[in-house]
């Protein structure tokens, strides 16, 4: 067995002492409803901004979509940013088209979902997940435990509270379910929003996270790590350890392929030594994210492909 192989079982053993005693939080970000069909933020806003050309100009020689793809393409502008003018521009419809956005493919499950049903589903030997932190607005998480049965609490607010009986789910930065009143619910969609959840500590969300962070078992799947907000939380858990050298969460991290690494060499039109340059920059770019994340209390678990993350979590529920 290699060290990569022994410190694999080492971490899913970890992680699997922690769920048997109900301590597994997981925090889901966009990879984890993707494959049911719900698009990631440039396809959010690409339809979002559709819908606004539409409004302004109606079905021209060039179609909305392809304006909203010029426009992405050309003006990089912060997805927030871009959220925030929606907004206004949209006014009062605007809930309106983020749902229609969400759900205009008609999501089902997925192969990772349907595995953290899985988890949470509890057991005579062993208990469930303790709860799920998402920054998704979607319900895909939520219909699936419908279909099995299963008692959750959707929690995207304060002042929601949930039963002994009822897994929580909670929604940081806001929900909407495909079905209910859009006047119940909202999200994160502009940039004042999101600072002003960023600079309150005691904001709901950021209690939410730094609570979960410190009682439990973390394990982050489909999240980048890019978020400036949940980067200063994890910060913050980590510098109140006595032993920072002890990394208590754990998360996900795809390994960076060689072609497609060799593809962006060709295109610099680099040809000597190419195999070895591709083989520096997968090795640089790799001990920095593992360093990153180090940093932030998270041990990674490097997977080939995204599709061996559900693999992996199957062995927690097994004897």
């Amino acid at each position: 067995m290699n060290k990569v192989d022994a410190s694999l079982l080492i971490h899913l053993a970890h992680i699997k002492e922690e769920f048997s005693k109900g301590k597994l939080t997981l925090f889901c970000g966009a990879g984890v409803s993707a494959d049911s069909g719900i698009p990631i933020w440039n396809h959010l806003l690409k339809d979002l901004l559709s819908e606004l050309f539409m409004k302004k100009i109606g079905q021209d020689e060039i179609s909305p979509k392809v304006l909203a793809q010029i426009y992405l393409e050309y003006f990089k502008r912060s997805p927030l940013i871009i959220l925030q003018y929606l907004k206004i521009q949209l006014g009062s419809d605007f809930l309106s088209y983020v749902r229609g956005a969400l759900y205009r493919k008609q999501p089902a499950s997925n192969e990772l979902v349907e595995v953290i049903v899985d988890l949470c589903r509890p057991q005579r030997e062993r208990k469930s997940l303790h709860s799920i932190i998402t920054f998704n607005f979607d319900d895909v998480i939520e219909k699936n435990l419908e279909i099995n049965k299963i008692r959750y609490k959707s929690i995207s607010k304060e002042g929601e509270r949930y039963l002994p009986s009822e897994l929580p789910i909670y929604h940081v930065h806001g929900f909407l379910p495909r079905q209910g009143d859009l006047s119940d619910f909202n999200i994160v969609s502009s940039e004042d929003a999101y600072h002003s959840q960023f600079i309150d500590p005691f904001s709901w969300s950021n209690l939410v996270q730094l609570n979960h962070l410190n009682q439990n078992l973390c394990l982050f799947i489909g999240l980048s790590l890019t978020d400036p907000n949940l980067r200063r939380l994890l910060d913050v858990c980590m510098r109140k350890k006595p032993d920072k050298v002890l990394k208590n969460h754990y998360v996900f991290k795809k390994r960076y392929k060689q072609d497609e690494v060799d593809k962006h060499i060709a295109e610099l039109g680099i040809k000597e030594k190419s195999n070895e340059y591709t083989r520096i920059f997968i090795e640089t770019a790799e001990k920095f994210e593992e360093q990153d994340a180090n940093n932030l209390g998270l041990n990674v678990i490097w997977v080939n492909d995204f599709q061996e993350i559900p693999l992996l979590l199957r062995q927690l529920t097994q004897d």
